[in-house]
């Protein structure tokens, strides 16, 4: 693939985009700086200028192995989750959104919306903490990041694969599951990912992964993940990371492209989104921010993809998974 040959100008394509999963509420919480305007991978100007219809914001927390009470960590994420209010209100641009008639609202309003969620289900250890999250109007929890916690373990490296949801991970599964929480695997180890699988009947999605066949990495999904996520009709959002993607010091847009072939052949057009987990990753990128979207798109439709597959890529599946928000599934 000749990558000179993306992003001429005049001729990127231009579609609405939901991007499932970035880390811009944490960098500006920790380091500084604010959503209207910004050196990182994410803000107002760049989102408007990427297409973006809604973005997902994590309020990541670094648990460290739980060298402080969980209730500190779990003071840290209702402080980000005033910040991300804070920034919602100083940014007109912006509008936060639990709901698909909020994104609708949203968009015939000009905004984009900003959905609330939790990257270190470890902060939850019991039905309370889970209630007082959605009260908050997070819609969207990933179960574990880089350390055992609460509710299962990670997949950082092989160590526990093995080893499944904990008796309260399985709990709180199911009342997110109740309660309209959307299930997010991406970091869960193998068994947890299974044991997730069993115990929904609805949809749950993988925000920022990629393909195991293409890159074996424990943090991608193996075919078998892959169909089970179709099977519950679910999505995937494909990781912009070199680590992930499997091309080296970059994360390029070939990369991107060779996980949503792999996703599509896999798993069928309906399970492919966009995860880029921009402003949680240190590689260089091709997509140097999310202003390069329209790049990315426009090379997906120049390697094989329909512009409709595009728009599902960009946009259509994840607004399904916006769907199931605050319903029973």
């Amino acid at each position: 693939m000749a990558l000179g040959s993306f992003g001429r100008v005049g001729r990127d394509l231009m579609i609405p985009v939901i991007d499932l999963h970035c880390d811009t509420l944490w960098r500006v919480f920790t380091y500084g700086g604010c959503f209207s305007s910004n050196d990182y991978h994410i803000d107002l100007q760049k989102l408007k200028a990427g297409g973006s219809a809604a973005q997902f914001f994590a309020a990541f927390i670094y648990m460290n192995e739980r060298r402080r009470p969980v209730e500190d960590y779990r003071k840290d994420t209702y402080a980000m989750i005033e910040r991300f209010n804070r920034e919602i209100e100083e940014n007109p641009g912006l509008a936060a959104a639990s709901s698909r008639d909020d994104f609708e609202r949203n968009k015939r309003n000009g905004m984009v919306s900003a959905f609330l969620t939790i990257e270190e289900g470890g902060i939850i250890e019991s039905s309370q903490d889970l209630a007082s999250l959605y009260d908050k109007n997070v819609r969207l929890i990933t179960l574990t990041w880089n350390y055992p916690n609460s509710l299962g373990y990670p997949n950082i490296d092989w160590t526990y694969s093995g080893k499944g949801l904990t008796s309260l991970g399985r709990d709180i599964v199911s009342e997110m599951a109740h309660k309209g929480i959307l299930v997010d695997v991406s970091h869960l180890s193998d068994a947890g990912f299974w044991d997730t699988a069993d115990i929904l009947q609805g949809p749950f999605l993988a925000s920022h992964s990629c393909c195991r066949t293409l890159t074996h990495h424990p943090r991608n999904l193996t075919d078998k993940m892959i169909k089970a996520i179709a099977d519950h009709h679910g999505v995937v959002g494909v990781n912009f990371s070199a680590s992930f993607l499997g091309t080296g010091e970059k994360g390029t847009i070939e990369g991107i492209i060779a996980h949503m072939k792999h996703l599509k052949k896999t798993g069928g057009m309906d399970i492919c989104a966009l995860g880029s987990d921009f402003d949680g990753i240190f590689c260089p990128l091709e997509v140097k921010d999310y202003s390069g979207m329209p790049l990315l798109l426009t090379a997906l439709k120049e390697n094989g993809f329909t512009e409709e597959e595009c728009e599902k890529i960009a946009f259509k599946n994840a607004l399904r998974m916006i769907d199931y928000m605050g319903k029973e599934v």
